[in-house]
């Protein structure tokens, strides 16, 4: 027992260690990205019911780091800006999917190209299901021109107002509880599961039941949709599940259903914008996954190139820089940690 505890623990520390420099460099372009680009800017492009709003919300939404819960208050601002409901839907669909900091995560455990295409696939993804929404000339709901309605926890989520802030705190507030706050604690399940998987779970097991590509597949969107997964905590996952002999297809499906899909945000999007509109998100998003995995199997099998069982990347970074970004991360964590048990004492007391 203690020896499978212990084998897990260092597989997850690897993992860990593996992703820490690229993630620590994505968080910081994204704190940069979200200083020099607010908001108020995002909406001032998108509050236009054009078509060409739809690929621009695609454009913009593939570098934001906002997770699949937290994109929905922001995608319904943008709505109640005058964006189309077009936009609306290419936006919830690209933002969740990637992100800087899950950009930078993908290619330190899946390597170059497995990366390129899953943006790609999302970019498409994103574009198709707002052009169907765009020329079907689909309808607001009475909820969604209501706005905000208090009691959906997914929609309470960065809905409340900021003070204007120097560049340097917008920064510091945003890295710290925006995007450090949201990612710990899936980052540290995913790198603990995917620790579990590389050391626990033996390679027969994979070939034997998931070994198929059309079986793999179909499991992992089953696993996938209704179940919340960030985009950065689902990497080490699949990444393990790669290893272990999991078929490159499946894991892309994994990647591209599981971080923009979920019950709350499926029922949230229902309530918001119906059913017509969560009917489309829902397909387009299953069936572009399924056809991506597939299409990648067939003419791309080779696009995650394993060395000696681990997805290839090239070194970008030296080895010491990965064990002082490492720390560095467990330490900001850490300080998130305790800050925000600190803030809860506080709220209890006073």
């Amino acid at each position: 027992m203690w020896d499978i505890i212990t084998g897990t623990l260092g597989a997850a520390l690897s993992l860990f260690q593996q992703v820490s420099p690229y993630l620590v460099v994505g968080i910081f372009l994204a704190g940069i990205l979200h200083v020099m680009v607010p908001v108020d800017v995002i909406t001032r492009y998108l509050g236009r019911p054009s078509l060409s709003s739809v690929g621009l919300a695609v454009i913009i939404g593939i570098p934001l780091p906002l997770c699949s819960c937290s994109v929905i208050p922001t995608a319904l601002m943008l709505h109640k800006k005058g964006a189309s409901l077009g936009a609306v839907m290419a936006f919830l669909i690209a933002t969740p999917i990637t992100g800087i900091d899950s950009i930078m995560a993908t290619y330190a455990l899946m390597g170059g190209p497995f990366t390129l295409w899953r943006i790609l696939v999302a970019a498409v993804t994103a574009l198709l299901a707002g052009l169907v929404v765009h020329f079907w000339r689909l309808k607001s709901t009475p909820t969604a021109q209501a706005g905000l309605n208090e009691g959906d926890s997914c929609l309470d989520h960065e809905s409340h107002s900021h003070t204007p802030q120097p560049h340097r705190l917008q920064f510091i507030s945003f890295v710290l509880d925006d995007l450090i706050g949201s990612i710990w604690l899936w980052l540290c399940i995913g790198i603990l599961i995917g620790g579990v998987i590389t050391h626990a779970v033996p390679d027969v097991f994979i070939q034997t039941y998931l070994g198929s590509r059309f079986v793999s597949m179909g499991a992992m969107l089953i696993i996938s949709v209704p179940m919340y997964v960030c985009a950065t905590g689902s990497i080490p996952i699949a990444a393990a599940l790669v290893q272990k002999g999991l078929p490159p297809g499946a894991a892309l499906v994994f990647l591209l259903a599981g971080p923009a899909s979920s019950v709350v945000t499926l029922s949230v999007v229902s309530k918001m914008f119906g059913g017509r509109f969560v009917s489309i998100y829902t397909g387009t998003l299953v069936a572009m996954s399924l056809a991506a995995g597939l299409l990648m199997e067939q003419f791309f099998p080779t696009l995650i190139q394993l060395d000696n069982g681990k997805p290839y990347t090239s070194l970008m970074f030296p080895e010491a820089f990965h064990t002082g970004t490492s720390v560095l991360l467990a330490l900001l964590i850490l300080f998130v940690i305790i800050r925000n048990g600190f803030k809860k004492k506080a709220e209890i007391h006073g």
